[in-house]
């Protein structure tokens, strides 16, 4: 009987042994590795999940080039020099050198051009006295600083910035003079650009799709537009005029000394005014003149500030406004102290001695030319 219940426990326990033997265990599957693991080293070889991997983020390239303008190294002209900078994934596609002009594109490998643009004065075209409407904001910061150029000093032209320039459908993002946000309407033709010894633009047409990267990298070039340091070094060097601070004033864009009305000398009345009166002649403080013009035309003259200044031997101030070539041009004259002895405003009326006068004269294949004399400040 003892015998046959120690069989019995003996073989309960070896079925219990057996089934628990037989009891699977969770499968693990081995990491793979690389022969780098010979050397010590375990590396993982299981690729990690979308998640895991963050899409790179697109940044914009940075400069490491830089162009100089050459208009005045290839022509020996004595018109200012710039600079700017632009990385590698830019290239200068384009360079065209006239006799008085420079043409420069920048383009990357999107098709994207920034347009340099510069038309010394003796060469310039165009109407400005058309008007358009703008609306201009500023997007960045400005390396450029006006100064001397060749006929006058720049500086008051202030701060500058790369703006947003918006007129009809057209979208720019250009170099100008920060001041140039408070207006809402520009010259038609300086709609991206400014003065500068010669119509000056540096400036890229607004594309449709524009990423956030290669915005930053056209802001970034149009930031870098400077003035080169040989010009800056030769400005710092050329003497202002001496001795004559209402001419340094003028040539600085400040013309509040001699700012004020002026009536048209009696002589030119039947010779333009058609029969009727002339228009008294309006000087603002910055240079520009309004009215003056007869009732049919009262506005004869353009009305933007002259783009240099200069002394004559007779002591009066030539302020050319507009220059084609000696038969297109706009140009008038300030006599601080009167007008010369013989001219025929005094024969005329000899009481106008020692009255400041201007002198305004258009040539556009036709001649206007007018004298008028100050009435009041």
């Amino acid at each position: 009987m003892n015998k046959k219940i120690f069989t019995f426990l003996s073989a309960c326990i070896f079925v219990i042994c057996c089934t628990a033997c037989n009891t699977k265990k969770p499968e693990t599957k081995p990491v793979q590795t690389t022969a780098r693991e010979s050397s010590g080293i375990l590396v993982s070889a299981a690729k990690p999940t979308d998640m895991d991997v963050p899409e790179p983020e697109e940044t914009a390239s940075l400069p490491t080039h830089t162009y100089t303008t050459k208009l005045s190294e290839a022509n020996g002209l004595p018109t200012p020099v710039f600079m700017f900078d632009y990385p590698d994934n830019w290239r200068v596609s384009a360079v065209d050198i006239g006799e008085e002009s420079e043409f420069v594109d920048l383009t990357n490998d999107d098709g994207i051009v920034i347009e340099y643009m510069y038309v010394a004065s003796s060469a310039f075209i165009g109407d400005i006295r058309y008007m358009v409407d703008v609306n201009i904001t500023k997007i960045a910061d400005s390396r450029f600083v006006p100064g001397y150029a060749q006929t006058m000093d720049y500086s008051h032209l202030g701060k500058f910035a790369v703006v947003k320039t918006e007129a009809d459908s057209e979208r720019y993002y250009a170099v100008m003079p920060e001041s140039e946000c408070s207006r809402s309407s520009v010259e038609a033709n300086c709609i991206t650009g400014f003065w500068y010894d010669g119509c000056l633009e540096f400036k890229v047409a607004i594309p449709e799709k524009l990423t956030p990267q290669k915005e930053q990298e056209i802001v970034g070039i149009l930031s870098s537009f400077r003035v080169s340091d040989s010009t800056s070094n030769a400005a710092a060097e050329k003497e202002s005029p001496e001795g004559d601070p209402s001419c340094t004033a003028l040539q600085n864009g400040d013309f509040s000394e001699f700012a004020g009305t002026y009536r048209p000398c009696s002589i030119y009345v039947d010779a333009y005014g058609g029969g009727g009166e002339l228009l008294d002649l309006i000087l603002y403080e910055d240079g520009r003149t309004a009215d003056g013009g007869p009732s049919f035309d009262p506005s004869p003259y353009p009305q933007t500030r002259p783009v240099s200044v200069t002394k004559k031997e007779d002591g009066s101030y030539l302020c050319q406004v507009e220059y084609l070539n000696e038969d297109l041009q706009s140009y008038f004259l300030i006599y601080p102290t009167g007008m010369p002895e013989g001219d025929p405003c005094l024969k005329d009326n000899p009481s106008l001695a020692g009255t400041p006068c201007i002198r305004y004269v258009v040539l556009d294949g036709g001649v206007m030319d007018i004298t008028y004399h100050k009435i009041e400040n």
